[in-house]
C-alpha cells in the first residue's frame, strides 16, 4: 500500500468518523440552536473542566482562532463564561467555564453519546479493532500517529479508556521500529 493510499484510507475514516458524530449530535444542536462544532467544544469543557482557548483549541484538534470564535458565540449566547486568574490568581489568564444552560446541552450531548453506544453496540469495538491496526500500519509516520490522538477526544468516556489503549499501542510499535525491532 502506498502512502498516498494510506492517507486517502485514514481521511476516508475521518470522514466517516465525523459524520456519523455529527448526524448524531445534529438534534441536540438543534434543540440549544448552536452549531455541531459549538456543541462538540461545550462538550470538551464538560469532560474535562475549564480551560484556556489554547488548550481547548489543542484538544479540539483545531486553530486558535477557530476556537476563540466559537467561544465568542457561545458567550454571546450566555453558554459560556470567560473567567480570570484561576487558581492562581493570574488575572492575565482566561479560562471559559460552562454556564448553567452551558452544562445542560453538554449534558445532552453526552446523553446522547451513551444512547449511541448502546445502539450501536459491539460494533464499536470491531470498529477500534480496525483503527488500531490500521494505526499500527502508520505507525512508521509519527505525525499520523499524533493526528490519531487528537481524534481520540471525540470519543465518549466509556470509548476513551480502550481509545488510549490503542494509541499506547501505536506509539509502541512506532518506538520498536524505530529502534529496528522486529514487532
Amino acid at each position: 500500500m502506498t502512502n498516498e493510499e494510506l492517507q486517502t484510507g485514514l481521511w476516508d475514516a475521518v470522514s466517516v468518523i465525523d459524520r456519523y458524530y455529527e448526524d448524531l449530535l445534529r438534534p441536540v444542536a438543534a434543540r440549544f440552536d448552536v452549531t455541531v462544532g459549538q456543541l462538540r467544544l461545550l462538550h470538551v469543557l464538560h469532560r474535562f473542566g475549564a480551560m484556556g482557548v489554547g488548550e481547548l483549541a489543542r484538544v479540539l484538534g483545531m486553530a486558535r482562532t477557530n476556537a476563540s470564535s466559537l467561544c465568542k458565540k457561545l458567550c454571546k449566547r450566555d453558554l459560556l463564561i470567560r473567567t480570570r486568574g484561576g487558581a492562581a490568581g493570574d488575572e492575565r489568564q482566561v479560562f471559559l467555564e460552562l454556564t448553567a444552560e452551558g452544562l445542560e446541552a453538554a449534558e445532552c450531548a453526552q446523553t446522547r453519546l451513551a444512547e449511541a453506544d448502546v445502539e450501536i453496540g459491539g460494533r464499536m469495538e470491531e470498529a477500534l479493532d480496525a483503527l488500531q491496526e490500521f494505526a499500527l500500519a502508520l505507525s512508521p509516520q509519527a505525525e499520523s500517529i499524533s493526528r490519531l490522538a487528537r481524534w481520540k477526544a471525540r470519543f465518549t468516556p466509556s470509548e476513551h479508556s480502550r481509545t488510549s489503549k490503542v494509541f499506547q499501542k501505536a506509539r509502541r510499535a512506532f518506538g520498536r521500529k524505530q529502534k529496528g525491532e522486529n514487532l
